[in-house]
């Protein structure tokens, strides 16, 4: 396929950077790119909700980017540079420390639930039957009980109070309480290591992991180095970095206010109260007298009180010989913020145009939402 047909296809014409102008020929081996759309969020409608006409919250954020929400602005067609192609997942964990009581629970407490569940199904087709709904129901919370009692958990608990280990326990309780009396005023040291070293033993925690959710959003990493040839190509990389900080940093639009003056009263240098009878400072027309109105210029221009928040983006790998869609091979990346943008310009400048015959752009954009397995089956 013809690659500025198939560019054509995935972008808007008139509203794209490419770098460099032969982006996308096969024959040069330039048929493996990157675009990097800008999307602007649209303004407000008086006959939008509240919330810009929205009707799925979720597609205010995320990796879906709803047409009647955003607006694209520019694309980006550049060639894949060299480290560019690296995504990484995390999964956010705490430690825990549940103790001994909650290292048997931790343990136990699958088998318990699963009995239970067991004696709740026997419970509930006992309850359809109609057959002794009184008795099935005691019987029930007898069987849990027994589940309670004859479980491994509190077993293994008698048995650790009737053994050494829990005089053992009791010793180490009051050795770090006494530690913990004898190094008052001193921050350094605490109960527990004192007990430690005096009984040459450490208390278990029973550390355990706990799920705490996706904390960490992904970044994605691009350093561009450009190197280019003509006059043209150097305008081509001025006008990529100067639209990608245009569209990263946020407007502060004008408040265009209705009124270009504001009238209040202020304090009459000329008022004397030393003059005034003693009846007029005791009367309400003292104010009067008092303030006068004063009129000040406000300029209409002034600006807005408000930021206008920056456009987002996003980030699609593809080949010429592939799909429309994106390298179907690749990561997706959804909708991101450009976070930081840095620009290393070469110490060499031709002599014709004073431009740097060397740039270097590093861009990084961060993901505002969450990854779930959802995402991952959907290629991200």
């Amino acid at each position: 396929m013809d690659p500025q047909v198939f560019i054509s296809r995935i972008v808007k014409l008139g509203s794209d950077f490419r770098y460099p102008s032969n982006i996308g020929n096969i024959e040069d081996g330039l048929h493996h790119f990157m675009v990097i759309k800008e999307l602007q969020y649209k303004e407000e409608n008086k006959r939008d909700d509240p919330i810009n006409g929205q009707t799925r919250f979720e597609n205010l954020i995320g990796s879906r980017n709803d047409a009647s929400f955003f607006t694209e602005k520019r694309s980006y067609i550049l060639f894949l540079p060299q480290g560019g192609l690296t995504s990484q997942y995390s999964a956010n964990y705490d430690a825990v420390d549940v103790g001994f009581f909650g290292k048997l629970v931790e343990n136990e407490i699958g088998g318990m639930v699963e009995k239970l569940g067991n004696y709740f199904d026997e419970y509930g087709v006992a309850q359809q039957t109609g057959d002794q709904t009184i008795n099935n129901t005691f019987d029930f919370y007898g069987k849990a009980l027994d589940a309670f009692a004859n479980s491994d958990a509190v077993q293994t608990t008698q048995d650790f109070i009737t053994s050494n280990r829990m005089v053992d326990q009791i010793k180490f309780n009051v050795a770090s309480a006494i530690g913990g009396l004898a190094t008052l005023g001193n921050d350094k040291v605490k109960g527990e290591d004192v007990a430690a070293l005096s009984m040459r033993a450490q208390r278990n925690p029973y550390t355990s992991l706990v799920f705490v959710g996706n904390k960490t959003k992904r970044t994605h990493s691009f350093k561009f180095q450009f190197h280019p040839k003509s006059k043209t190509e150097s305008d081509t990389i001025s006008r990529i970095v100067a639209n990608l900080k245009h569209g990263m940093l946020p407007s502060l639009p004008k408040m265009n206010a209705r009124n270009d003056t504001v009238t209040s009263l202020v304090d009459d240098t000329s008022f004397d109260e030393l003059s005034m009878p003693a009846a007029a400072l005791t009367t309400t027309s003292q104010q009067k007298v008092k303030k006068v109105p004063r009129t000040y210029q406000v300029p209409r221009s002034m600006d807005s009180n408000l930021f206008k928040v920056p456009n987002v983006y996003t980030i699609t790998f593809y080949d010429v010989n592939g799909e429309s869609t994106g390298n179907k091979h690749l990561h997706k990346i959804g909708q991101s913020v450009l976070t930081s943008l840095k620009v290393d310009y070469g110490e060499a400048f031709y002599e014709d145009t004073a431009m740097p015959t060397e740039i270097n752009l590093s861009l990084e954009f961060k993901e505002n939402f969450t990854l779930s397995r959802e995402h991952i089956r959907r290629g991200y």
